[in-house]
């Protein structure tokens, strides 16, 4: 078992293999029972995503669902958690989360990330996808931003049009017009400007 884990994290970085090395005293207990019980556990993981994050990453998303507000500062945790081990998809999802709770934290967080140069795929997608659930003032002009950056990725562009789109804009003039000037923009498609139209 030691030697399969060992295998899997052959291309891991050199922190990920350290972390490992540190728990091999876990495979040295003495009770019977113990051993068989971890042995169990280990088992069942998957290294590329280990199936008690994919429950974790369910359970936050149904916090968003029903709006369980008070289960924000346990989201957060879990955001800065996956971030330092850097788990994209349970970052993403926290973010998504976080914004339909209407955390604040999340919504400053939001506007920094949206206005400044961009790296990571999946806090752009949360961010993006999060921004639906937050009040229009607060991230169109980020948003509106974004579109007008010509290398931006054509997945990102459909994403950000779909935020837009289900926002309420009523009472918005300013960025809005902004969408005028996204439509003249070379990388955007015919289909995307009918949609930006719309």
């Amino acid at each position: 078992l030691i030697s399969s884990i060992r295998e899997s994290l052959k291309n891991a970085p050199e922190e990920d293999k350290n972390k490992f090395e540190a728990c091999i005293p876990l495979f040295t207990m003495d009770s019977r029972k113990d051993v068989l019980t971890l042995l169990n556990i280990l088992s069942s993981i998957n290294t590329n995503r280990p199936y008690l994050l994919r429950r974790l990453n369910r359970l936050i998303r149904i916090a968003g669902h029903i709006k369980i507000r008070t289960s924000i500062k346990k989201i957060l945790d879990i955001f800065n958690f996956a971030g330092g081990e850097r788990i994209g998809f349970l970052e993403e999802t926290s973010i998504v989360t976080l914004s339909q709770l209407l955390s604040r934290t999340i919504i400053e967080k939001a506007r920094t990330f949206l206005s400044s140069s961009f790296k990571n795929s999946y806090l752009l997608n949360g961010y993006i996808r999060g921004s639906r659930f937050i009040p229009p003032k607060y991230l169109i002009s980020p948003l509106l931003h974004l579109l007008i950056i010509p290398g931006i990725n054509k997945d990102t562009v459909e994403l950000i049009i779909d935020a837009i789109s289900s926002m309420d804009l009523k009472g918005i003039k300013g960025p809005v017009l902004n969408l005028i000037k996204i439509l003249e923009a070379g990388h955007i498609t015919d289909e995307q400007r009918f949609k930006i139209a719309d």
